[in-house]
């Protein structure tokens, strides 16, 4: 498996894996805009196909993970776990010293991998998603090895 900035080629499977695995997904004009815009932080775990991607943007010497998918036949194969330390190994590259992240509060698949990789539960975000559904905001510091 190679983890690698994604390429024009890439987005019709990002948006496929975006759309089987959540039930509110981007829309695909904002997964446009943050392919052009953030290139250096859109990655994706190919093998012999996209089977997975995340998305992440600094901002002021902040990094924003917006969105971590697995296909659902790639999950639990560390797949994800390698993509958030890729970006996170990125953003320590670039200068980004905290990491935040929004994740449902009825994910905790995704917080548990999130806590493996030392972020913290940073305060909860009630009814932060469009549907009302609470959010918690997570986040960790950048210091030494990723």
């Amino acid at each position: 498996m190679d983890i690698r900035e994604i390429k024009p080629e890439d987005i019709k499977r990002v948006f496929e894996i975006e759309f089987s695995s959540f039930n509110a997904p981007y829309d695909p004009l904002i997964l446009n805009y943050l392919y052009e815009v953030h290139r250096k932080t859109f990655l994706v775990a190919y093998e012999n196909d996209v089977i997975g991607y995340i998305i992440g943007i600094i901002d002021r010497l902040e990094g924003h993970i917006i969105s971590l998918a697995v296909d659902e036949d790639f999950r639990r194969k560390k797949v994800g776990t390698l993509l958030v330390k890729r970006l996170l190994e990125i953003f320590k590259e670039k200068g980004v010293n905290k990491v935040k992240l929004e994740v449902r509060k009825r994910n905790t698949k995704a917080q548990k991998l999130y806590k493996k990789l030392g972020f913290f539960e940073a305060k909860e975000l009630p009814m932060y998603y469009e549907n009302g559904e609470d959010g918690i905001l997570m986040m960790k510091y950048l210091e030494g090895k990723v």
